[in-house]
């Protein structure tokens, strides 16, 4: 072959080179494109998930304080219902000795009047008999 001949294919093999190494390069950026795009929608995807999965915790945690703060409302309520209750039964319980104080007083009263009747009348006879 000639040197013209070699040069002009060398030239060509040479542009040839040129085109695939340029078409390489091409293809690796265009993959290098999507692959960045994929790992890009992944991050989203997991962003995404993480951020539902905060949110159904944080629902989870205020549906389990309602839950406390009724289960502590309840509580409260029950135990002003139980002291209003022991309160009542007390209050019955001091008029019923109230009423058993007073008659008892006035069982005193009546004896100590029979008593006293008894006596005079007593009196009156032996002062009877004396004259």
């Amino acid at each position: 072959l000639s040197p013209v001949c070699l040069g002009s294919l060398r030239r060509a093999a040479s542009s040839r080179s040129e085109k695939l190494a340029e078409e390489q390069r091409k293809k690796l950026e265009d993959d290098m494109k999507i692959a960045a795009q994929k790992a890009k929608e992944e991050r989203l995807e997991t962003e995404r998930k993480a951020e539902d999965e905060l949110k159904i915790v944080q629902e989870d945690a205020r549906l389990a304080e309602e839950q406390r703060e009724k289960a502590a409302l309840e509580l409260k309520m029950k135990l002003r219902e139980e002291k209003r209750k022991m309160q009542e039964q007390l209050l019955a319980r001091k008029e019923e000795a109230e009423k058993a104080r007073i008659e008892s007083e006035k069982q005193v009263r009546e004896e100590l009047e029979k008593l006293a009747f008894c006596s005079t009348s007593k009196k009156e006879l032996e002062e009877e008999e004396t004259t």
